[in-house]
């Protein structure tokens, strides 16, 4: 059994403009009914990558053969999976333990890269995650992270220690057990 949610910059809507949201998506959903396996990139530049690699500016090093600095494409098949699974979210889906949703403050939404990306989430629209939230269930808790990065736990060591003491105090608050 679940006794409760703690969801790291989830996911919630695509990070495009309203306009490409709604022509891309269904375009992208209908071939993949042809072309399930067919890649499509997703953008970024590799932002996110070089903010948390230890070879650019961030403090991880990691295998990038695992984790390209640039992303994986996605595949037609995989975003119109995301597609469904978000509707469903944004219609509500009555999750009944309590949920803790963390973002960062800011998105960075600049397509090349600069410091400001150091502090913001440089993957999603935190304004998404914020606003879908509460459609995960009656008992939700959003903490948003001042130059939290888009995997909280790997934004920088004061960051990092403030998510990990809201998860704490959270955990001690609605999972005493």
């Amino acid at each position: 059994m679940v006794d409760g949610l703690f969801l790291n910059s989830p996911f919630f809507e695509f990070n495009l403009a309203p306009l490409a949201r709604r022509t891309a998506g269904p375009t992208l959903s209908a071939l993949s009914r042809v072309r399930p396996l067919a890649k499509v990139l997703m953008g970024g530049g590799g932002t996110y990558g070089r903010s948390i690699h230890s070879d650019h500016y961030g403090e991880w090093s990691f295998d990038t053969v695992w984790k390209p600095i640039q992303g994986f494409p996605a595949r037609f098949g995989w975003v119109a999976a995301i597609r469904t699974a978000q509707a469903r979210l944004q219609a509500g889906l009555a999750i009944t333990v309590p949920i803790l949703v963390g973002a960062s403050l800011r998105s960075y939404k600049g397509g090349r890269w600069s410091e400001e990306a150091l502090g913001a989430d440089a993957v999603l629209d935190v304004e998404h995650i914020a606003r879908y939230s509460s459609s995960l269930g009656t008992h939700v808790t959003i903490v948003r992270f001042e130059g939290g990065l888009h995997d909280l736990t790997l934004s920088a060591a004061p960051v990092r220690k403030q998510v990990f003491a809201e998860l704490e105090r959270w955990l001690h608050a609605y999972l005493p057990d």
